[in-house]
């Protein structure tokens, strides 16, 4: 299925939202409350609760796609809340999670199927980080994160970092050992992330006219 085609059934899927507040579901095995739970296409749900224990990394599924856009659609609104202007010119957008459903490289973490954070992956390279303003630590093989996002209501919890240490792990599962990822300059929660997590800045690359932050991290 072509990114075109899948975009328009995306588009065409019918979404509902139920939130109970009147009493505690199961979630996790425990009781929870304001549970919201998202149908997409009529043969998935998701149910977002409050515990956040075993979670998976894993490449995202066609139902995963309207879960992952409201995601992205959050932190967007998110970044210019917060006076940013990284993902404030009309990207990322639904196409752009298609394209990235269509190349293999949209992942979600997920507890209990439950999608709390996004993330393209790509094994591959990434022709911007050619043309570097400054220098990489490595010049093997790498892999590159996009389009990090969180949700809402998992936000605060530490989950971007176990994202980045599941790409790690999968990194290296890969015998791929060099994360390479770059982030506005106005991005000052991954800009922590990175640093929290021992990524090196290396200089910058402009993204669509923008100049943006480029870090490597190398792998054991």
């Amino acid at each position: 299925m072509g990114a075109a085609s899948l975009l328009d059934g995306v588009r065409q899927a019918r979404y509902s939202v139920q939130q109970d507040d009147s009493c505690g579901e199961q979630v996790g095995g425990a009781p929870q409350t304001n549970v919201k739970k998202y149908s997409f296409f009529g043969d998935k749900s998701y149910f977002y609760g409050s515990n956040a224990h075993d979670m998976i990394l894993k490449t995202a599924s066609l139902a995963d796609i309207p879960v992952i856009w409201d995601i992205l659609q959050a932190a967007i609104a998110q970044r210019k809340e917060d006076g940013s202007t990284q993902w404030q010119d009309g990207y990322p957008n639904l196409e752009t999670v298609t394209d990235d459903f269509v190349k293999g490289y949209a992942h979600v973490l997920v507890e209990n199927e439950v999608v709390v954070a996004y993330a393209a992956i790509i094994f591959g390279e990434e022709p911007t980080y050619n043309d570097l303003q400054g220098e990489w630590l490595s010049h093997s093989d790498y892999v590159v994160v996009h389009r990090v996002a969180t949700a809402p209501e998992y936000k605060g919890k530490g989950i971007a970092t176990l994202l980045f240490e599941k790409i790690e792990a999968l990194s290296i599962s890969k015998n791929v050992f060099s994360i390479k990822v770059d982030t506005n300059f106005d991005n000052f929660p991954m800009l922590k992330i990175l640093e929290k997590l021992g990524y090196t800045y290396c200089g910058e690359i402009v993204v669509r006219g923008t100049p943006r932050k480029a870090f490597e991290k190398l792998l054991k």
